[in-house]
């Protein structure tokens, strides 16, 4: 809750201009980085609870774990973004050339 207050309270015009792209192509991306965030989430904290049994030795290695799901997570929404405009551009040419045929017909 804390990161958001953060952010809705900020002032946007103080910020970089590469830095507001970074936040903005997050926004766009978080759904995504949201539902795909489970995958990394079984993947690496399985280790953490093997490696480190006791909960209160675990809380360091949050701030390597938290940061590292996020990456992946966001890595693999904005790859998910790019396949779903490549396809979409891919499906509009197939249909104007339906379309054109069945015109011709």
């Amino acid at each position: 809750v804390l990161v958001f207050v953060f952010f809705i309270n900020l002032e946007y015009n103080r910020v970089p201009v590469w830095v507001q792209s970074v936040l903005k192509k997050i926004s766009a991306l978080s759904f995504g980085i949201y539902l795909v965030s489970w995958i990394f989430d079984h993947a690496f904290y399985p280790y953490l609870l093997a490696s480190v049994p006791a909960v209160a030795d675990r809380l360091p290695y949050y701030v390597l774990i938290v940061p590292l799901v996020f990456l992946c997570s966001l890595l693999v929404s904005w790859a998910l973004e790019i396949i779903q405009t490549g396809l979409n551009f891919v499906f509009t040419i197939v249909k104007r050339k339906i379309k054109s045929f069945y015109k011709c017909s």
